[in-house]
């Protein structure tokens, strides 16, 4: 690691950080569709307006001890949390794809950098506004979408592979991927929440986790979308077996599991896809001698 990557990851960090903060401002005024510009960051209680230097990215909430300065109304722990988090990703992202890389970074380096913090803010709105109020945010899902179809027309490594031979372009390609996808992705939730529905005779999947398959379908493409889904399955069902033995409230809204898939198959698309086609199998193959 060099000097110049030293620097890309500090950099990264502090970016992260106050795009955490914005973040935070996005998860308290979305679910009450509220402008995200207007009015500026103020207190809820006394409603005085936050000064620049009281809105530093957990530095200020240190400084000011968690505490407004003017009415000492006592500020949630989500805000640095949040801060914290998308700071640590950003890092994260950008060691994942320029740092470890221990080569010259390329313009597409720097593209999958961009749409790796991209989906990671949209996920930690989509999660927390979730866990919170059971609801996806119309904005996180949209702005997914739009970027999954609109990048596949310059960055078609974006986006996975057709199953079949084509003589199109590789954008042309991507775009197919793109929309299929956010087919796939809603279509088998939907299908998913009748089935459910029929048999538990109670809703199974909100409208809300449908169209954010179709963001993240859009987004990261046909295969990794299955793959997102049949991760969201299996890390739910173990957190709802927890939440049947320990809580009364035995609902569990889905879409933080759909944002942990997405980010596995964004950051580790490429172990997920050997541990499936090549590790699980063998794995199963030795099983099977050891019990015959």
């Amino acid at each position: 690691m060099n000097q110049l990557h030293i620097l890309y990851l500090i950099f990264s960090g502090i970016f992260g950080a106050f795009i955490g903060s914005f973040l935070n401002v996005c998860i308290c005024r979305l679910p009450e569709e509220k402008s995200l510009i207007f009015p500026g960051s103020h207190c809820p209680k006394c409603d005085s307006a936050i000064r620049w230097y009281d809105n530093i990215p957990v530095l200020s909430y240190v400084i000011l001890q968690g505490k407004c300065r003017n009415c000492s109304e006592k500020i949630s722990l989500q805000y640095p949390m949040i801060e914290l988090l998308t700071s640590g990703v950003f890092v994260f992202a950008m060691y994942m794809f320029i740092v470890r890389l221990q080569r010259p970074a390329a313009v597409e380096d720097f593209i999958m950098f961009f749409a790796a913090i991209f989906l990671s803010s949209c996920l930690v709105v989509v999660t927390i506004i979730d866990i919170k109020l059971r609801i996806i945010p119309d904005m996180a899902w949209i702005s997914l979408l739009v970027f999954g179809i609109i990048t596949s027309g310059f960055c078609p490594f974006l986006q996975d592979p057709l199953p079949f031979e084509t003589s199109l372009s590789p954008e042309a390609q991507a775009l197919i991927s793109s929309i299929a996808g956010a087919i796939l992705g809603s279509g088998v939730i939907y299908l998913t929440g009748i089935i459910g529905k029929l048999v538990f005779r109670k809703e199974a999947m909100g409208l809300g986790d449908v169209y954010l398959m179709a963001g993240l379908g859009a987004f990261l493409g046909w295969q990794s979308i299955l793959l997102v889904f049949l991760i969201g399955c299996i890390a739910g069902s173990f957190i709802g077996l927890f939440s049947l033995l320990l809580t009364k409230d035995h609902y569990i809204p889905f879409g933080p599991f759909l944002s942990l898939g997405a980010f596995i198959m964004f950051f580790f698309k490429i172990p997920v896809l050997i541990f499936i086609s090549r590790d699980y199998p063998n794995f199963i193959r030795k099983a099977m001698l050891i019990f015959s």
